[in-house]
């Protein structure tokens, strides 16, 4: 069976998907979660930075760097007096130069990410699109610039444009194949991820190129990993009814199924690891606020490890 084709749900999520809807859903995860403020504060490279960074060099901060003599041009206002008057020569007190982190979202929207178990249950998508904006919105709060690998969704840098990006992730998009990151960003990456492992790779290494670390999110459902069913079951290929095969055994069937399951997710860990990135497994029927949490957990203190 190969995951990127074939699927075994028989319904789409018939719950009314609205920005409010996203907003109610993410609030309690906001809410009752830390904030980001420091949580790449660990990190040395320019590529993993948080909130307003110290650059070690001269600029506009707000932080104290360094004194110097007045040169010809700086503006009479930055002249420290007092530090002036204990010397012959005029003194103006440097600030450090800062700069945000660009945390880059992307958002699987393929034909698998649509499906669920049952059609009162949340789909992938619609699952990750609420964890997109929780994480949006704790990264904007702790000062950081946000761009959707998407070009549905503007970059957002500030509170206001949060309404946005909730609006646009409550609409129905078709799925792109760009595959293209931001350079020296933090790419956070929301699939399934079942496609063939060839594409999956392929997708990693175009979102996280140029980058120094990012984090991979593979959202599954948890019927994906348990195939919860009975007596025979067939399988049908996504967007062709033609063409589709019955499983006769399902006792036998689940044995490989889980082996199968298990070596997939494996193999987008390996990928994921490959290409500098922490990798997480998430069922859509984890609390958000609990994945919020563990996520939080992960940057800042580097665990790795799933929530099924």
């Amino acid at each position: 069976m190969i995951l990127s084709k074939h699927i075994h749900w028989n319904a789409k999520s018939n719950i009314e998907f609205s920005s409010e809807f996203i907003r109610l859903k993410a609030e309690e995860a906001i809410t009752h979660t830390p904030d980001f403020s420091n949580i790449f504060s660990y990190q040395t490279s320019n590529f993993f930075n948080s909130g307003s960074h110290g650059q070690r060099k001269s600029g506009s901060g707000t932080d104290f760097w360094q004194y110097r003599e007045y040169r010809e041009g700086d503006p009479a206002h930055k002249i420290d007096w007092r530090k002036s008057a204990r010397s012959d020569n005029a003194y103006i007190r440097d600030r450090e130069w800062e700069i945000a982190q660009t945390i880059a979202l992307w958002l699987d929207q393929s034909p698998s990410m649509h499906h669920v178990y049952e059609a009162h249950k949340l789909s992938k998508y619609q699952y990750a699109a609420i964890l997109a904006y929780i994480l949006s919105t704790k990264f904007i709060y702790a000062g950081e610039r946000l761009s959707f690998l998407s070009p549905t969704i503007k970059s957002c840098t500030s509170k206001a444009g949060l309404a946005n990006i909730a609006e646009i992730l409550a609409m129905d998009h078709s799925a792109t194949d760009n595959y293209n990151g931001i350079n020296k960003s933090f790419p956070i990456l929301l699939s399934d991820f079942w496609g063939e492992i060839s594409t999956v790779e392929e997708q990693i290494r175009g979102l996280t190129s140029n980058n120094y670390k990012g984090l991979v999110l593979q959202i599954v459902a948890a019927e994906e990993l348990s195939l919860p069913y009975k007596g025979r079951l067939k399988v049908q290929e996504l967007n062709d009814d033609e063409n589709s095969f019955t499983i006769n055994d399902l006792n036998k069937a689940k044995t490989i199924y889980d082996e199968r399951i298990k070596d997939h997710c494996s193999n987008v860990q390996d990928i994921a690891h490959k290409y500098g990135c922490a990798y997480m497994r998430i069922t859509t029927d984890t609390a958000l606020s609990e994945a919020t949490l563990t996520i939080y957990d992960m940057l800042t203190n580097g665990h790795k490890g799933a929530i099924s």
